[in-house]
């Protein structure tokens, strides 16, 4: 049984968690490596750089977002982009093959959200060696050998789901001297960007929770599919009856609670996620739920990496290395705000 302990050693957390009986944990396998071929973003012309755009997981709406708005930056900046991405978003292997095959392709620079912050250092690197340009979008890699990352600031954005999860809950009407447990689900356990996440979410926590109110330290692990996750989150919540809130740290194990909690009809639940997914947005618009999700400006991530990319190409060097993009928090509550659904316009 995997302990959240040690999903958090990583990022050096040390907190009082308390267990809950019969959560049920899946074991991690290594999936086989499945890659698309690069595709055409846009209307290639001779004579316009080359970009190469390496997502996570290809069928996911959140990179197809992404997607999108490289596609938007490479029409209004003049450049060629293709894209090519894994099927899963623990898929290092396959985003090595594909850095490969960018560099073979003479691409003038790479765009690439990496699904692990340490193994795909080596291929960053040699992408360098070859004066290619690399802009990361979304997760942070440990290493200095990339030219610029438009990302969210997921220490903060973990604190911010946190403090949804506290305020949701009150307003569920819990109070302080009831004993209140909660169950999570992460994502990638190589990501950075989910630790991060957890490690602002259980900081905010430890720090500004009612002291009976606990996070179960079982954690329901993802394993790259929404379906079967939700079939463990339902197990998860047969098992546990305490269980009043459920958190997911990235917009796969988003779904996976959410089409738990809807499949069941579990409108005693409160849910805080990550991006905006069809499964949590039917939660959302649905007064009967409590769901709430932390909205990333993945538009500006990809728009941004073209700009700058194209930018590096003319000879400037980015002013910083690092960029937050920011998020949003959305609920029922504003939903409707002018300025919410403008920013999902365009995703």
């Amino acid at each position: 049984m995997k302990r959240l302990f040690s999903f958090l050693l990583s990022i050096l957390i040390c907190i009082n968690l308390t267990a809950c009986g019969g959560i049920f944990v899946a074991e991690s396998t290594e999936q086989e490596s499945v890659i698309t071929e690069f595709a055409a973003l846009n209307d290639i012309e001779e004579g316009r750089p080359n970009i190469y755009l390496i997502v996570k997981v290809v069928s996911s709406s959140y990179w197809q977002s992404i997607a999108k708005a490289v596609k938007s930056a490479a029409i209004t900046e003049g450049c060629n982009v293709f894209w090519a991405g894994t099927d899963n978003d623990s898929d290092w292997k396959g985003q090595k093959v594909l850095i490969e095959e960018a560099i073979e392709k003479g691409a003038d620079a790479i765009i690439l959200a990496p699904n692990d912050s340490v193994k795909l250092v080596k291929s960053i690197k040699e992408a360098k060696k070859q004066d290619i340009p690399v802009v990361l979008v979304d997760t942070i890699v440990n290493t200095d050998k990339f030219d610029a990352c438009f990302m969210t600031e997921n220490i903060l954005a973990g604190k911010s789901a946190a403090e949804e999860m506290v305020n949701q809950l009150k307003e569920k009407g819990h109070t302080e001297d009831e004993e209140v447990y909660i169950g999570i689900m992460p994502g990638n356990s190589s990501s950075q960007t989910v630790n991060e996440r957890l490690a602002g979410f259980y900081q905010y926590w430890v720090e500004n929770a009612p002291k009976k109110w606990k996070i179960c330290d079982d954690i329901l692990e993802w394993d790259n599919d929404a379906s079967t996750g939700a079939k463990k989150v339902e197990i998860f919540l047969e098992n546990n009856k305490d269980i009043v809130g459920l958190f997911a740290t990235n917009n796969g194990p988003t779904q996976a609670i959410a089409k738990a909690v809807s499949n069941k009809e579990r409108k005693d639940i409160v849910l805080v996620g990550f991006d905006f997914s069809d499964e949590i947005k039917s939660l959302i618009i649905d007064s009967d739920y409590t769901a709430s999700s932390v909205v990333q400006r993945q538009f500006d991530m990809g728009y941004k990496a073209v700009v700058t990319a194209k930018d590096m190409l003319a000879g400037n060097t980015p002013s910083q290395k690092y960029y937050d993009t920011g998020i949003v928090v959305i609920n029922n509550s504003n939903y409707q705000n002018e300025d919410i659904q403008q920013m999902l316009s365009y995703y």
